[in-house]
C-alpha cells in the first residue's frame, strides 16, 4: 500500500516538476530543452501506465471487451475503440498491448495538447483523476 501510495506519489510531483520545467524553457524560447522537459513528464506518466497488469476494478473487463472483439463476438463499446481492439486483435497482439496502446495515445494526446503556461495545475488535474 505505501508503495503503490509513493509511487503514485512520485508520477504526480516529477511529471509536475518536468512540466513546470517546461514552462520556463519556452520562457526563455529553448525549444530543444522544452521538448525533452515535456518529454520526461510523458514518460514517467505512460510507462507506469502501460506496464499495469490486472490493476483496478475494471481491468478485466477490458480484457473481456478485447477477447470478444477478438472472436468476433457482439459488443457494445464506442465504435474507435473497437477498431483500436480490432487492430490490435489482428497484429496478433493480446490485451496488455491494447493497455499499453491506450495509455500510450491518452498521455501523448493528454501532453501533446498541454499549454504552454499554466499547464502544471492541469497536470495535476490530470494525473490525480486517475
Amino acid at each position: 500500500m505505501l508503495g503503490t501510495l509513493f509511487l503514485y506519489c512520485s508520477i504526480l510531483i516529477l511529471s509536475t516538476a518536468f512540466v513546470c520545467a517546461r514552462e520556463k524553457a519556452c520562457g526563455e524560447k529553448n525549444k530543444e530543452l522544452a521538448f525533452v522537459f515535456l518529454s520526461s513528464a510523458f514518460i514517467i506518466a505512460f510507462i507506469p501506465a502501460a506496464i499495469r497488469y490486472r490493476v483496478g476494478t475494471d481491468f478485466w473487463a477490458y480484457v473481456e471487451i478485447f477477447e470478444d472483439i477478438a472472436k468476433n463476438n457482439e459488443t457494445h463499446v464506442e465504435i474507435g475503440y473497437e477498431y483500436l481492439n480490432r487492430v490490435v486483435a489482428y497484429a496478433g497482439l493480446g490485451a496488455q498491448s491494447l493497455i499499453i496502446l491506450s495509455a500510450f495515445i491518452t498521455y501523448l494526446l493528454f501532453y501533446k495538447a498541454l499549454p504552454k503556461k499554466s499547464g502544471w495545475y492541469i497536470n495535476v488535474i490530470f494525473i490525480t483523476s486517475y
